[in-house]
């Protein structure tokens, strides 16, 4: 399959020298094979290799192998090996915002989409593209890496009161805008916990349109719900390396984990 090519496309130039590291970094971990770039839905399967085909015009194709897991599969039909996801976690001082290419391209939202990076940490000049005809709007918001049953405390001292209310205000100002109202889009909150075992897992919490009252709810219990969720997953026993959530009604319902080498785990099932 291809995966991508050098060149223009929707208005952005992708070097050729991307797609050989990209290459790269594709034969070295395991990247999910996911749908839409939608994380609330576990992957279909993972990319296992990869080759870069220059075509006659020069144009640098990355060409991808994938295997692609059956609902007949378990954890002793896909066993572990050495290739995994690779976790990338970056210490945060407060919080980072990240929207993919909606929020840049929609006049509507753009003004506050950028006030709220203002107000968090991190490099405001990177962006985040998803490369799919029509993207779901995805606002990401890091808040940085944290122990094992500490996020409740991490995340509130992190922010102080000031900040708390500034960043909860905003999330609502911006949910209130016609051209989201219109659409299905996804707030994500991400956090990085370390396991006992020191191992780095990602946390993610998915709301779907959000509303004042999610949002109010959000800030108030899911950190403390969190620190009892992940405290009784085998996180270590089991090798996980990402769990996702979805926040909606005040229901925190575990959607999925993700084993290292990228096979979603039902723990129903174990």
């Amino acid at each position: 399959m291809v995966i991508a090519r050098s060149g223009v496309i929707n208005q952005v130039l992708t070097p050729p020298e991307v797609i050989v590291e990209s290459a790269k970094q594709y034969n070295e971990e395991y990247i999910p094979l996911t749908i839409e770039h939608d994380i609330r839905n576990p992957p279909i399967g993972r990319v296992v290799s990869a080759e870069v085909i220059v075509l006659d015009d020069g144009t640098h194709v990355l060409q991808g192998e994938a295997e692609v897991f059956e609902e007949s599969d378990n954890l002793d039909s896909l066993p572990k090996n050495d290739k995994s996801i690779k976790i990338r976690a970056e210490e945060i001082d407060n919080f980072l915002v990240l929207g993919n290419q909606t929020f840049e391209e929609d006049e509507d939202v753009a003004d506050i989409y950028q006030e709220l990076r203002e107000l968090g940490a991190g490099d405001r000049n990177r962006v985040y593209r998803e490369d799919s005809v029509e993207p779901i709007s995805l606002l990401i918001i890091g808040f940085g890496i944290f122990a094992l049953q500490g996020i409740s405390n991490g995340f509130f001292s992190k922010l102080g009161e000031d900040l708390y209310e500034k960043l909860k205000l905003k999330l609502k100002n911006l949910s209130e805008k016609k051209s989201l109202k219109q659409k299905e889009n996804l707030l994500q909150f991400q956090f990085f916990v370390n396991s006992h075992a020191g191992r780095r897992i990602e946390v993610n919490v998915v709301i779907t349109n959000p509303s004042h009252n999610d949002l109010d709810g959000f800030f108030a219990f899911v950190p403390a719900m969190l620190d009892t969720i992940l405290s009784g997953l085998p996180v270590d026993d089991l090798d996980i390396c990402r769990v996702v959530f979805s926040y909606e009604f005040t229901q925190l319902k575990l959607l999925y984990v993700l084993r290292s080498d990228g096979v979603p785990i039902n723990l129903y099932r174990i």
